[in-house]
């Protein structure tokens, strides 16, 4: 009996201060927000942030115990250790995939996520690797702003210091080193995932790595890839330089840093061309020098032409149905969201260009790091452009007695500022090539297709003056040029159908170049 009473009043007493525990607990949540970090620690989990109006749970294994629709900022990121205790941004994290994707886009993503090979070794191969392999450059006394490098800021002072020795052994081109401090492979690869995301000028570096590490958890290696680009180095450079020079250059002289993102944006839609079977795709250097490359590619690029100009943009990874990549800008006081990949389509350029998380909503979810970003709510420099749409939907059409080819789409590309216009040397024309009135560029337009009879192909026509590119236009618009030239060329070579897309730039000294995009059956 008297043990039973002793039992009894140590079950009372326990109650008593366990009781007492969550009265101050809910008197004082700063304490009972640190005493919940301090036993997700020793689970092995990281602790970020409060999650408000959803609970969230993981297990040991790092799989995530996550509602179906989640509402707020994620508690739990079980692929990353290393972040620092600091106030996430207001966007709203929901774990279910965008439902509202246009069909045309969901094979306009391609971004890879990092990869990393983890190789297992023993102590002993370990601790010769310790003895053996240097550090590197460890990028001691190194800083990075956090208006321009916010994944720097998002990490710990360990973190910090693995993305310094990262971010500095990459420049040397030092693949192979021994990771300061003791990382284990998460807090390895959220330094990694911060480097890639913050520096698109590291277009050598694969977004891929190795690392070896010891029964303890420790990675006593880790073994950076390059690109071909690597092995010429300064050769590489110089032309990746180059070619942002070219579109840096004139956007220098625009008056405002809107003006400056929107002539990048404009100049990257007609530079790249988006292959998802580019070499070196997921780099700044295959969408500048090669004009070849995915969103991540375009993504890259954008980032690294803003940064030269001085504009806070920032690499932003998600998912639009698959892995996707964007880009967030700040003007003025604001942050706003654009997607270039999705802007490289005709008559859509503008339909992502600098708009809020809440129009991104049906269509891009922010995934992993990214999610810590600041929150896009921007309005001033929302919405100042319209996407141009053909005046006529191109179409298929049988061409013969009874049915007239399908309709051109007219698509007018005008520049408002002359010194960041082209001129005809830039594609190889000069004045003698210049058209000058309407009947000769009916002539023109019927030799080239002609000439190249059926296929998927493009010409170029230059002329003179805005009466007689508005001419042209309104020809579109009627249809006056099916009359004119276009039914008697197409019965002529036995087509079967026909499209053309029209694309008209305005040149400097009032020339204007048109390229013909045409598909004929």
């Amino acid at each position: 009996m008297r043990i039973l009473k002793g039992f009894l009043f140590v079950i009372l007493m326990i109650t008593a201060v366990f009781s007492g525990v969550i009265l101050y607990c809910i008197i004082r949540p700063d304490v009972a927000q640190a005493l919940a970090e301090r036993f997700n620690n020793r689970l092995g989990l990281v602790y970020v942030s409060s999650v408000s109006g959803a609970s969230v749970s993981e297990d040991t294994s790092g799989n995530s115990l996550l509602p179906d629709d989640i509402s707020g900022n994620t508690s739990y990121m079980s692929d990353y250790e290393g972040l620092a205790e600091f106030p996430l941004s207001d966007y709203e994290v929901t774990y279910d995939e965008p439902s509202g994707v246009p069909e045309e886009y969901l094979s306009k993503t391609g971004c890879t996520p990092v990869s990393v090979n983890e190789i297992p070794v023993t102590d002993s191969e370990a601790e010769e690797i310790e003895n053996t392999l240097s550090a590197g450059n460890t990028g001691d006394g190194l800083t990075f702003d956090g208006l321009f490098y916010p994944y720097y800021h998002m990490l710990d002072e360990e973190g910090q210091a693995l993305y310094r020795q990262i971010y500095a052994n990459a420049n040397d081109l030092t693949a192979s080193f021994a990771p300061v401090g003791e990382p284990n492979v998460k807090r390895l690869r959220t330094a990694f995932v911060a480097v890639c995301n913050d520096h698109p000028e590291l277009f050598w570096m694969n977004t891929a790595y190795s690392c070896l590490y010891s029964p303890s958890g420790k990675c006593s290696e880790m073994d950076l890839s390059f690109s071909r680009t690597a092995d010429d180095h300064g050769s590489a450079q110089a032309e990746f330089e180059s070619a942002a020079e070219a579109i840096l250059n004139n956007a220098r002289n625009l008056s405002s840093d809107y003006e400056k993102e929107k002539y990048i944006h404009q100049t990257l839609i007609d530079k790249i061309t988006y292959d998802l079977n580019a070499e070196m795709n997921q780099s700044a250097y295959s969408a500048l020098v090669n004009g070849n490359t995915v969103c991540a590619g375009y993504a890259r690029a954008f980032q690294y032409l803003c940064t030269a100009l001085n504009i806070p943009a920032y690499y932003c990874a998600g998912s639009a149905g698959e892995p996707h990549a964007w880009n967030i800008i700040k003007l003025g006081d604001d942050y706003y969201n654009v997607d270039t990949t999705w802007d490289d389509t005709p008559g859509r350029e503008f339909d992502y260009f600098n708009k809020s998380d809440r129009i991104f909503r049906p269509t891009h979810r922010r995934r992993e790091l990214s999610v810590y970003l600041p929150a896009c709510s921007g309005e001033e420099y929302s919405d100042l452009e319209q996407s141009v749409q053909p005046t006529d939907e191109a179409s298929s059409a049988s061409v013969d007695a009874a049915e007239e080819p399908a309709p051109s789409g007219d698509h007018l590309i005008i520049s408002a500022y002359e010194n960041t216009l082209n001129s005809l040397e830039n594609y190889n024309l000069s004045e003698n090539d210049l058209l000058y009135d309407l009947n000769s560029y009916y002539k023109e337009a019927d030799r080239n297709i002609r000439e190249h009879d059926t296929g998927s192909y493009e010409f170029l026509t230059a002329i003179h003056g805005r009466e007689l590119m508005e001419q042209i236009r309104n020809s579109n618009r009627t249809g006056a040029y099916k009359d004119a030239y276009l039914q008697n060329a197409l019965m002529d070579i036995g087509a079967k159908s026909c499209m053309i897309k029209m694309q008209i730039e305005e040149l400097r000294g009032e020339n204007y170049l048109i390229r013909h995009l045409v598909e004929i059956k």
